[in-house]
């Protein structure tokens, strides 16, 4: 037996094998057939005692063929008629942690190969195995009604786990569980007017930092754990919208960059929609429109603390941003490909990254970038990698990390200049 740099990753590989593909198609890439064979005993840990029925997985870590056998009533294992060579193997079942031969820390599977040569027979693969962590409690609402169908898992440095849905009077179990510093998350189901209900964590907060970790020692058993969900649910930012274009004309989204989400609102035929299910945070609200004198837009910036929010948005005139690309020594710098980004930023962080209003830079350096609103931080896309941005003025201040405010119906005026790396 030699431990090898590569075992880890090895041992991982053929677990996902193992786990992740059906009996039928593991018969069918079986381990070299030979004359050797590995065989030992799984017993428990910490009572000593011989496990029935446990899943233990052989490996060749050159062709990433495995062969899985069970134990028997008195713990015992075997693989017969197999190839000399070097075998990772690896051990679990549904109440014990995964273990690889060999591994002396848990928390990495950082296996010792097992070597036969033909006719060998390999006794004394023995593992013993730590039984799982186990914790049961129940989901309920502010109220104290069992919420059912939420789906309950496990953060921080999980090693082992399996997550659990609640069942009709709230409760949930959660085996085989090893970490550290783990903590118990519940993600609730969503209504069609709600975005993706966020997480939530024991006892009952949102924040993460906030939660209390729950013991997942080696055999630890926690009971009676109650989670309770915050009154989110009535939470509702109702936009209305006004400007004289119809509801079918108006594109409306609302974001929030903590968590990171963006969702488009539906919006009745009086230009009014609701969002509900939000929990406390900023939200950033935008509408945009096209009419036959240009685009319109308008948007708000909403602290949401509890309950309901109603905010008014009227749209007017886009702004735009009109400038040039310039090289610091003089001159033109090459433009051809390049694309000038408008990110809307809050605070210096990007409020929708994955929607940038840009446009294409003209050969002579030119650009213009209409139907913008709010705080714009130029960024360009598809520069040479010879070059880059040197600062971005609007006649002598430098907005390179401010950006720059769009106002209604206005056009500012930038310069970009770059500079050779």
């Amino acid at each position: 037996m030699r431990p090898k740099p590569s075992a880890l990753i090895v041992s991982l590989i053929v677990v996902v094998a193992a786990e992740g593909v059906s009996a039928q198609s593991r018969r069918q890439e079986p381990v070299p057939a030979g004359s050797a064979t590995i065989a030992g005993v799984v017993l428990d840990a910490q009572t000593g005692e011989p496990l029935a029925d446990v899943t233990v997985v052989l490996g060749e870590p050159r062709s990433m063929r495995a062969r899985e056998v069970k134990t028997n009533s008195n713990g015992a294992y075997e693989f017969v008629k197999i190839a000399g060579g070097e075998y990772s193997v690896m051990a679990w079942s549904p109440s014990h942690v995964r273990q690889c031969h060999g591994a002396t820390d848990l928390f990495r599977l950082r296996c010792v190969y097992v070597s036969v040569v033909p006719d060998q027979e390999r006794s004394g693969i023995d593992f013993r195995l730590v039984r799982g962590a186990t914790i049961r409690g129940r989901v309920v609402d502010p109220d104290g009604r069992p919420v059912a169908r939420a789906y309950v898992w496990l953060a921080g440095q999980v090693i082992s786990g399996r997550p659990d849905v609640t069942r009709s009077d709230g409760s949930f179990e959660l085996t085989n569980i090893l970490g550290e510093d783990v903590k118990v998350a519940v993600d609730a189901a969503s209504s069609p007017d709600m975005p993706r209900a966020p997480a939530i964590y024991y006892p009952g907060v949102l924040d993460p930092q906030e939660a209390e970790t729950v013991d997942a020692r080696p055999g630890a058993m926690t009971t009676g754990l109650s989670i309770v969900l915050p009154r989110i649910a009535s939470n509702a930012i109702t936009v209305r919208v006004s400007g004289g274009v119809k509801a079918d004309d108006l594109v409306a989204r609302l974001i929030s960059i903590q968590p990171r989400m963006t969702r488009r609102i539906d919006l009745s035929g009086d230009s009014t929609g609701t969002v509900r299910g939000l929990q406390q945070g900023r939200y950033f609200l935008s509408a945009q429109a096209g009419s036959p004198d240009g685009r319109l837009a308008g948007f708000e910036v909403v602290d949401l603390v509890n309950d309901t929010h109603d905010v008014a948005m009227a749209l007017q005139p886009a702004g735009r941003i009109t400038g040039r690309i310039v090289a610091r020594s003089g001159g033109l710098p090459p433009v051809d490909g390049v694309r000038v980004a408008a990110a809307w930023v809050d605070d210096g962080i990007e409020v929708d990254p994955l929607v940038p209003d840009h446009a294409a830079v003209a050969a002579d350096g030119h650009f213009s970038i209409d139907g913008l609103f709010g705080t714009r931080a130029l960024q360009l896309m598809g520069l040479s990698p010879e070059w880059q941005v040197h600062a971005v003025m609007r006649s002598r201040s430098d907005i390179t990390t401010t950006g720059v405010d769009v106002r209604p119906d206005t056009t500012v005026e930038v310069t970009i200049v770059l500079s050779r790396r």
